[in-house]
């Protein structure tokens, strides 16, 4: 117990005056209630803040206030020594008492606060709710009104013309048949709640946070700026907008800088897509450890993603395997993610698919001769594929270092080269290309 308080009880029992009994309680319970509520401030404005959930701040609250008990017992035993037994109204003066000194509105802030969240509110002990179920204040018929305001969800439109536009281009994309399956349904469902309004039913608002997962160069990346497009469109989204993270600009190197990265990151996004690439990279390796703050960002993430599902998507995606530890970092982690959707490795048609598209792009063609080899070399490209498989990354490799080859047998002649002659990717440049080990190991049956 603080010394200063052990001195003004002392002085309170040496006066002669009439209240001075009255005054030593009320001074060993401001004294020790001051620094309670210095921490529930804390506490409050970390959980308004987002920056920790409601049975956390109950946690908080709950050691605070056994930290309060003790020194009221010290406090009780050292008025009980010089005034004797104090009367039973003690616990009851606290009402009038702690209003009188902090001020009513503070205190029903932490009443809300411990009483509103029934799935918290058993963290308490017997002992703390019959305390604070003493104050005549905690009746919300009484008290003043929360400053908080609830705010609903703005109905967006759905541009169903722009759907459709962004469906058709979407599904000309090579591969990708779970994720279209489940773009889809969403489209159907929006389509259903619009149906529901029309007779005036309230709509069914669902998570579309997902997780992607998969090897490199499937895809993933660019269906998630896809996805933001066609969600903006349909209503289920503000904004629209696509942000790309990994753990090195979500985790901070000192405690409590993470917490603030993670926040401004999540307000950034509100209204469009968090893309978290290789999240699993943000499980912590030792779950007991207290340094790694990654496990922190999971935390913060899994509140937003709840509170903030109505205008903002979570994508988490990584490697299929790694992506288990991510899921399981966190109790709640995995039933916050409504959709797992698997990126399978590109076939040989479909990597002979995208390189043909590639090609194209750039106002190049191929030969005869080498259309076929490229088509036996991306069919060996799919069949010879190893853990380290980058699907359309290695395809874009292999174009970039046909177009230095197709450039490199040009120079000589460039200017007096014809149109076609600048634009067809012959045989020559795949037997060229073929004289690298890599793609010659790839040309094996």
């Amino acid at each position: 117990m603080d010394e200063k308080l052990v001195r003004r009880i002392q002085e309170e029992h040496k006066s002669e005056n009439p209240d001075a009994l009255r005054n030593a309680k009320l001074i060993n319970i401001a004294g020790a209630y001051v620094q309670f509520q210095k921490k529930i401030e804390g506490f409050l404005k970390d959980y308004c803040d987002g920056d920790c959930d409601a049975a956390e701040t109950i946690k908080n609250i709950t050691i605070a206030l056994s930290e309060v008990k003790e020194d009221q017992r010290k406090g009780l035993r050292l008025i009980e020594s010089l005034f004797g037994k104090p009367d039973k109204g003690s616990i009851e003066e606290l009402d009038n008492l702690l209003k009188d000194e902090f001020g009513t509105y503070e205190w029903i802030r932490i009443n809300q606060m411990l009483f509103s969240k029934a799935e918290a509110a058993p963290a308490l002990e017997s002992e703390d709710k019959l305390l604070f179920g003493s104050f005549s204040f905690l009746d919300e018929s009484k008290s003043e009104p929360s400053k908080q305001k609830t705010v609903e969800r703005r109905p967006m439109p759905f541009n169903e013309e722009a759907v459709d536009e962004l469906m058709n281009r979407f599904n000309k994309m090579i591969g990708l048949k779970s994720i279209k399956q489940q773009i889809h349904k969403v489209i159907n469902l929006k389509k259903f709640n619009l149906d529901r309004a029309k007779t005036g039913k309230k709509e069914i608002v669902t998570s579309n946070h997902m997780i992607f997962t998969g090897n490199p160069g499937t895809g993933k990346t660019t269906v998630a700026k896809i996805v933001g497009r066609i969600f903006k469109e349909m209503g289920l989204l503000s904004k629209g907008h696509f942000i790309q993270l990994s753990r090195a600009e979500l985790v901070g190197e000192h405690i409590g800088e993470s917490e603030q990265i993670a926040k401004n990151i999540l307000n950034k996004a509100k209204g469009g897509v968090l893309f978290i690439d290789e999240a699993y990279s943000l499980a912590p390796k030792d779950p007991y450890s207290e340094m790694d703050y990654g496990k922190r960002v999971i935390e913060i993430l899994i509140q937003a993603m709840e509170e903030h599902r109505d205008d903002l998507i979570v994508i988490a995606a990584g490697y299929t395997e790694k992506m288990q530890s991510f899921l399981e970092s966190n109790p709640g982690l995995r039933s916050r993610f409504s959709y797992t959707i698997q990126f399978d490795d590109y076939t040989g048609e479909e990597l002979y698919q995208i390189c043909q598209l590639m090609i194209n792009e750039v106002g190049l063609k191929l030969s005869k001769e080498a259309d076929g080899f490229i088509r036996k070399l991306t069919e060996g490209m799919y069949v010879h594929r190893g853990k380290d498989f980058g699907n359309g990354r290695d395809v874009r490799n292999l174009v970039d270092e046909l177009y230095m080859i197709h450039a490199d047998r040009l120079d000589p002649v460039l200017k007096t080269a014809s149109e076609d002659e600048k634009t067809l990717l012959t045989q020559e440049d795949c037997e060229k290309l073929a004289e690298n080990t890599k793609y010659a190991a790839l040309l094996v049956e």
